[in-house]
């Protein structure tokens, strides 16, 4: 079927007219409701933007989906520390929080590093959204381990349980505290394990 209402512009694009890549994250289903989603707007596209769509009325109405720019941590509003890498989306599993995680090509000017978010499913304002720990800049995607869980009680960013990794042009960073500091994994600290090959043999080690 065919959405029948008005898609948000520049998503599902080039991620950066300098920095041209894409994440594979761009878009996920709200833990809560499979016809709630959520969309990240292409990088210097402008401001960039989260958008929430709602489709309860496509499959049985009049298929049109209805959508809303979600408020954002103002230093994501400025395109004055613009970085390259990816621009990406994260939820919880089901049932273990529902919070959503963004990182949106920015870096912090005064520490050379960059840093994703994470916010409720439906945050009020931009002082909805907490920072994680900072890690190299040029960030390239966030994994949650199956039994990751974490919420937001009286304003304050709790970590439950599970792993949390993030990638950037430094490495892979590992998380147990649900972000909010990360360690460096031990030999790969650069950009070249996003082209890690594994391969192996029968009756021979793997390499």
């Amino acid at each position: 079927m065919r959405d029948k209402g008005t898609l948000p512009k520049n998503v599902g694009g080039l991620a950066n007219h300098v920095a041209n890549f894409n994440s594979p994250n761009v878009m996920v289903i709200s833990p809560r409701f499979v016809l709630e989603v959520y969309v990240a707007q292409n990088g210097s596209s402008g401001a960039d933007n989260v958008f929430r769509g709602d489709y309860s009325h496509f499959p049985f109405g009049d298929q049109t989906s209805s959508w809303e720019a979600l408020p954002l941590p103002a230093p994501l509003n400025s395109t004055d520390t613009q970085d390259s890498g990816n621009v990406f989306l994260m939820t919880t599993p089901r049932n273990s929080g529902d919070l959503l995680y963004y990182s949106a090509q920015r870096w912090i000017q005064n520490l050379l590093q960059a840093v994703a978010y994470v916010g409720p499913l439906i945050p009020q304002s931009g002082a909805d959204w907490h920072t994680l720990g900072p890690v190299h800049v040029d960030l390239h995607g966030l994994l949650l381990s199956p039994d990751f869980q974490a919420s937001i009680q009286n304003g304050k960013y709790q970590a439950g349980k599970g792993t949390m990794w993030i990638l950037s042009d430094g490495g892979i960073y590992r998380s147990s505290n649900g972000g909010q500091s990360f360690d460096p994994a031990k030999k790969a600290q650069t950009l070249s394990c996003m082209s890690v090959a594994g391969v192996s043999a029968p009756a021979a080690p793997s390499f």
